[in-house]
């Protein structure tokens, strides 16, 4: 049985020398705001990580920056090594947000909750959620 491994392409993160050197299974690929959800509210940008949650993965790490209105500006990666290693997508754990001062998750009822770990999640590459 032939098996094929998938690596990440260049511009995968700001740095992206490394980007090739990363597997895609097992990682993280994006992290994005949950439909019908915005976050809102934001004096500051933030770093995004992950709870251990059981998976056993490493190292995801992620950034975000707020606009001068308090909207996101943009999630990103720093660097490849940002998508993390070994995440189990059934158990990836929650995320966690350092920074972000003010921002909060407003869905179109107008119900807000705060912080924007609340409305925020990963998904993953290859064999992963």
């Amino acid at each position: 049985e032939t098996q094929v491994a998938l690596y990440y392409a260049r511009l995968c993160a700001v740095d992206d020398a490394a980007c090739e050197d990363i597997p895609m299974e097992g990682s993280v690929t994006s992290v994005a705001v949950s439909a019908g959800w915005n976050v809102s509210g934001c004096t500051a940008g933030g770093v995004l990580t992950l709870t251990a949650g059981g998976s056993g993965g490493a190292g995801f790490r992620a950034v975000f920056t707020a606009l001068p209105s308090g909207k996101l500006a943009d999630i990103y990666f720093e660097t490849a090594a940002g998508h993390g290693v070994g995440y189990d997508y059934s158990t990836v754990g929650r995320v966690v947000v350092e920074g972000g001062a003010g921002c909060l998750c407003t869905n179109a009822s107008g119900f807000a909750i705060p912080g924007a770990a609340a409305c925020m999640y990963v998904t993953g590459g290859a064999g992963g959620g």
